[in-house]
């Protein structure tokens, strides 16, 4: 089933079945491993003085601490630090990490943070943009919305994720990883 989630400071954590009985207001992501069905969507809930923990990046970097076998992952730009140590913790565990991130990002610190540690990470090296942004977690578990994985993306802007249970939409997501990874085929 699909289920939407709305999570505030002080508040505590709500689900509802359907986007019209969501509160109005500013909406952000609950707890990734809740057991309400199979597709969560998570909204961001920009602020004009943000907390910058708690979002969004706090419920992917709880599901990537629990990856097991692989975490593949696709975004324009990465300079979440939550997620960056989250992918290392992961790699540091023996979790087969890869990354793909456009070229023009490459020089932040979380990607370098993530080469000097060894994680394999390719960059599209093409003028058009890669804006791919996925996360599939050992082939079960894909991320995937409007949200770019950095901190204006998580706590100053509108965007969207939905996270998806299942091998099905874990696989489509996985061959697009590979055609960028494995045969650095992008567009």
């Amino acid at each position: 089933g699909l289920w939407l989630v709305w999570k505030t400071a002080g508040v505590g954590e709500q689900w509802f079945e359907t986007d019209a009985d969501l509160p109005a207001g500013k909406t952000v992501a609950g707890q990734p491993d809740h057991p309400k069905g199979d597709i969560q969507v998570f909204f961001t809930s920009p602020s004009e003085q943000p907390a910058w923990n708690g979002g969004l990046d706090a419920a992917l970097a709880a599901d990537i601490d629990k990856a097991r076998t692989s975490v593949d992952l696709a975004c324009y730009e990465l300079d979440l630090q939550s997620v960056t140590d989250a992918l290392l913790r992961a790699s540091q565990r023996g979790v087969r990490v890869r990354v793909v991130i456009d070229a023009d990002n490459l020089s932040l610190d979380q990607p370098q943070a993530l080469i000097r540690a060894g994680v394999p990470l390719v960059t599209d090296d093409r003028t058009a943009l890669m804006h791919n942004k996925f996360v599939v977690i050992d082939g079960q578990i894909t991320w995937t919305g409007s949200w770019n994985l950095t901190d204006s993306g998580t706590y100053l802007n509108n965007n969207n994720t939905i996270r998806i249970l299942g091998h099905k939409a874990a696989a489509n997501y996985g061959r697009e990883l590979d055609e960028m990874f494995t045969s650095r085929s992008f567009g």
